[in-house]
């Protein structure tokens, strides 16, 4: 993610709140936010003998139980988050864990599957955006699979907030998130962080940014396709999936 979001994550995961919550999701999507798992390892076409890096890995929430269907797991993200997943899943034998930020960090490997999720929206424009997956999508093995995954893009965002479907959705959804911080006193990361630590700019990933990204991906030599989320998702009526193959 961008240096500062990156920065900014890692000061929040030395808090001690709900897991989801350092994940960046809301307390009402702690089961909805379980189906991620089955989502990703289709996606991938996850395989036993097959070793995995996920970038951002943040504390583990889709890591962990990914770590179950894979040879070897990798994970990437700030020494704040690395310590967290650490100290809340020490026995993991297959699971290797590395503190740096990729925008910096360099591999002396590649990997069969790459999974980045609920990231590149962090990110501060569209150029950080395109070089962050392109890094991503060259530590690919040839027929490897990269899901950037979770991804908002805005112009879907309000496509889908226009249909009845969509304003029913929200109503529901900040009626329960209000519910909730009424009965935990943290429903989200807003509950929990200073507000001037977090008041900055992201990218505004909208379609031309989302074509741009895979026109560049293809002018490479990979291929990419644009996938649904289903709705059952924490957010997956919104978002949308990037799969890249090599």
């Amino acid at each position: 993610m961008g240096r500062k979001a990156f920065e900014n994550y890692g000061k929040t995961a030395l808090r001690d709140v709900d897991y989801t919550v350092l994940s960046g999701r809301y307390t009402t999507v702690k089961e909805a936010e379980k189906r991620i798992v089955a989502d990703v390892a289709a996606k991938l076409a996850l395989a036993a003998d097959d070793d995995l890096l996920e970038i951002g890995c943040g504390v583990g929430n889709v890591l962990i139980p990914l770590s179950f269907l894979v040879r070897s797991a990798t994970g990437l993200d700030h020494a704040n988050c690395i310590a967290k997943l650490s100290t809340r899943f020490p026995s993991a034998e297959n699971i290797t864990l590395l503190s740096g930020n990729f925008i910096d960090f360099e591999f002396d490997r590649t990997f069969p599957k790459i999974l980045i999720y609920n990231l590149i929206q962090l990110l501060a424009d569209g150029d950080e955006v395109c070089r962050f997956v392109m890094k991503a999508a060259k530590l690919l093995w040839p027929g490897g699979r990269l899901l950037v995954g979770d991804i908002l893009n805005y112009e879907k965002h309000a496509r889908i907030e226009r249909t009845a479907v969509g304003q029913a959705w929200h109503k529901q959804f900040w009626q329960d998130v209000e519910g909730d911080r009424q009965r935990r006193g943290v429903a989200g990361l807003s509950d929990c962080i200073d507000k001037a630590d977090y008041d900055h700019e992201f990218v505004r990933i909208d379609d031309a940014l989302m074509f741009r990204l895979m026109a560049q991906l293809r002018s490479e030599g990979f291929e990419s396709y644009l996938l649904p989320q289903p709705s059952d998702l924490p957010f997956g009526l919104f978002r949308e999936d990037l799969l890249v193959t090599r």
